[in-house]
């Protein structure tokens, strides 16, 4: 079975960045200059019929797509312009994704993949980029289902089936990483998907088979010291350590400094005769830090040997420049701190035992190891507290399983990784950084100018938003954006845009009443009021917007302007219901009843049928303290609008004043059951209830708008009024005690806004 040089590995290994990198190069000597959105033909009969884009002569594929979506934009094919906009997103945010990676920024690089296969969700690649990345950050469950979805439309991609075969792998599942790995190398020879096999055909214990891969790619790439230190490895984590040894010694007849071959040996041969190889094993690493004087494994295992021995002196020494070598390593830290304490040094080994607690938590060693220290110096309540760590480390180790070892092909990807960072990584030209976030920029607007033109406004809004991100500076965004957010009724993400697109372009009076009305919805009068006054003279008879310009003046303290917009509602619409009903809304807002009630009144006789008109009635006579008006309002309301919520509530309460119980218990307790989060409909019904002597279920509400409302002091005192009713003393004078200090605080309250008023 042939199989190719070594480098295909890196294609397989998740070095997507470094395979990106490689487009750059000759591409950042021709700058991008994306055009934004171009203009429309005028009419359809006018049209020419839309050609096939010409093919780009540059090499890049970003820019060709962009250019190709550009040509179908100008011609009016808009599903083609689209799929192209996305294409080019999704390849230009792997591009961003590739640099990130390369600075070691993985998360930032895995958002940026998330965000190009949310783009354009055709793009299979993007996917492959986006599992090789969560592969790389450990969320291998993320990868998996990135795979699995990639294989669900295309199932015959090796790189997808061997990278969801190492999954398997490192889950423990072998059956399952045969299966994927099997079907990836038949499908391509590839050194890594060969190695993986070869890997999970050992886990397994199908030695002939792992053995049979391993010569076939001795046959193809050629016998080298490499070579036979990669397969002892795949040896030694399989357990077949008397092979492990053989391929190992392979290696060093070939180069007899090939890096680690003896620091492996010397551990394969530590695992295989234990203390009898103590004097050989030392050779072996003494030899490796001949020529690779910083190997970690070679300092620590002669710490190790020199510690079997009693020599604590040099194995201190081992062990420090194992800590040196690898600054995280809890196991250095752990075996000095037990030579520390092995010498008596017991104030040394907590220092170091406390570092590899620090570096580790979870290792049980260590705490049970520093507690011995701990208790020999007499600190014994600490000792205590790391004994009981220790215990509970145990008791999670026996409950959970064990993580299988995988080396998989790990010195064939750090040496690829470090090959692509050395070879393949240049500097990044700005000009290049410049043209990618360009383009990003302006497919995100040009592709909601797209979906805009289809009334898909929300997700219009959205792509704005995206190209605000990468190409603030684009002209028309503001106003394109703000537009389709507030289409989507998205008004406070219209705000900004807008306000932005009217600073700077003043004259604008369309985008003026479009952020004009998003303060308004927004409930920001004083905005609102700042941008509508200078459209009041050429406002358009709307009466919408009217009412919003004559609410917004009139809450903003502008109480003459605000009576010129309404009287001018009404004179362009004397006949209309609806705008007396605004007016008579303004009106009630503004705590001006009688006029309120009068257009409310006027309303009702053009439509009697006009939802609201007898709702806004019902509340002006509630609030003068006109109960049978407000009754016989609220129930028209409820002929007219059968289920109104506001209503049946309203006139639940009327009917609580009026002392008919019968009436309002129902009407309340559908309130609740429509608006279960309502605290005040829960205090209404349970005082109801109780007054009805229905303790129980008046309890149940009483206690339910305390914990809505837990400020209101009056639920409270009803609450404590029900459970002295029903024998629970104490919980009553909680109650009533809650009660009364809630009555103070607002007390105080309102005094000090008094005395603040008065200064």
């Amino acid at each position: 079975m042939p199989f190719p040089v070594f480098s295909s590995a890196c294609r397989n290994w998740c070095c997507f960045a470094s395979l990106c990198v490689l487009s750059w190069i000759g591409f950042s000597d021709c700058p991008l200059l994306y055009a934004q959105q171009k203009p429309q033909p005028k009419s359809a009969e006018k049209r020419p019929a839309a050609p096939k884009p010409a093919p780009s002569t540059a090499k890049d594929p970003v820019e060709a797509h962009y250019q190709a979506a550009e040509t179908f934009q100008l011609t009016a094919d808009f599903p083609k312009a689209e799929i192209e906009y996305r294409r080019t997103i999704s390849l230009a945010l792997a591009r961003l994704a590739a640099v990130r990676t390369l600075a070691g920024d993985e998360r930032n690089a895995i958002e940026l993949l998330e965000a190009a296969v949310k783009a354009d969700a055709t793009d299979l690649d993007a996917r492959m980029n986006l599992a090789a990345a969560e592969f790389q950050t450990g969320d291998l469950k993320g990868a998996k289902d990135v795979l699995l979805a990639v294989l669900a439309k295309d199932e015959g991609r090796p790189a997808a089936r061997s990278l969801l075969g190492k999954i398997f792998f490192m889950e423990g599942d072998y059956n399952r990483a045969t299966e994927q790995l099997q079907t990836a190398l038949a499908a391509e020879a590839d050194i890594d998907i060969a190695y993986s096999l070869a890997l999970a055909y050992l886990k397994l214990n199908r030695v002939q088979e792992a053995t049979n891969v391993f010569d076939e790619m001795l046959t193809s790439l050629g016998s080298s010291a490499e070579l036979h230190v990669l397969i002892g490895r795949a040896y030694e984590d399989g357990n077949q350590l008397e092979l492990a040894a053989v391929e190992f010694q392979k290696a060093l007849a070939l180069d007899p400094a090939a890096v680690r071959a003896h620091s492996y040996l010397g551990s394969v041969l530590l695992r295989q005769r234990g203390e009898a190889a103590l004097a050989e094993a030392r050779q072996e690493f003494v030899a490796e830090l001949e020529h690779n004087p910083t190997d970690y494994p070679s300092h620590l295992n002669l710490g190790i040997i020199h510690s079997k021995k009693s020599e604590f002196a040099l194995a201190e020494q081992e062990f420090i420049k194992a800590a040196q070598a690898r600054p995280e390593s809890a196991e250095a830290e752990l075996e000095l701190g037990r030579t520390f304490s092995a010498e008596g040094k017991l104030a040394q080994a907590v220092k170091a035992l406390e570092k590899s607690v620090e570096l580790d938590a979870s290792s049980r060693p260590a705490h049970a190891a520093l507690a011995t220290a701990l208790d020999s110096l007499g600190k014994h309540e600490e000792a205590q507290r790391e004994v009981e760590i220790a215990r509970r480390i145990e008791t999670a180790e026996g409950a959970s399983q064990a993580k299988p070892s995988a080396v998989l092909s790990g010195e064939l990807r750090d040496r690829m990784k470090a090959r692509g960072s050395a070879e393949v990584a240049p500097k990044v030209p700005p000009a290049y950084m410049a043209g990618l976030k360009e383009a990003l920029g302006n497919s995100y607007h040009n592709l909601g100018v797209i979906l805009a033109q289809r009334s898909e406004y929300a997700e219009a809004s959205a792509l704005f938003a995206d190209a605000g991100k990468w190409s603030p500076g684009i002209k028309a965004l503001d106003r394109n954006w703000g537009t389709a957010a507030f289409r989507a009724q998205q008004y406070k993400v219209a705000i900004l845009p807008l306000a932005r697109h009217v600073a700077a372009s003043p004259q604008d009076s369309a985008a003026r009443q479009m952020l004009a009305l998003s303060y308004f919805m927004t409930e920001d009068f004083a905005r609102a009021a700042e941008s509508f006054r200078p459209l009041l003279a050429v406002l358009p008879d709307n009466p919408s917007l009217l009412y919003a310009a004559g609410v917004s003046l009139a809450k903003s303290g502008e109480s003459k302007a605000a009576s010129e917009i309404f009287e001018r509602m009404i004179a362009r619409n004397p006949d209309a219901a609806e705008v007396h009903l605004f007016l008579a809304e303004a009106y009630a807002d503004g705590k001006e009843d009688t006029k309120a009630l009068d257009e409310f009144l006027k309303a009702i006789a053009i439509n009697p049928k006009l939802p609201g008109a007898n709702y806004g009635a019902g509340m002006v006579e509630l609030r003068k303290g006109s109960l049978d008006e407000a009754e016989r309002y609220f129930r028209a309301e409820l002929s007219v609008n059968p289920g109104d919520v506001s209503s049946e509530y309203r006139l639940g309460y009327v009917l609580m004043s009026q002392r008919k119980l019968s009436e309002a218990v129902p009407l309340l307790s559908d309130v609740v059951g429509k608006r279960p989060s309502d605290a005040d409909a829960h205090y209404e019904l349970g005082k109801a209830l109780l007054e009805n002597g229905d303790l129980k279920p008046a309890i149940a509400r009483l206690e339910n708008a305390v914990r809505l409302k837990p400020e209101e002091p009056l639920a409270y005192y009803q609450l404590s009024l029900a459970y002295r009713r029903d024998g629970r003393k104490g919980e009553a004078d909680a109650a009533l005690g809650q009660y009364e200090k809630l009555k103070g605080k607002r007390s105080a309250s309102a005094g000090s806004e008094r005395n603040e008023a008065n200064n």
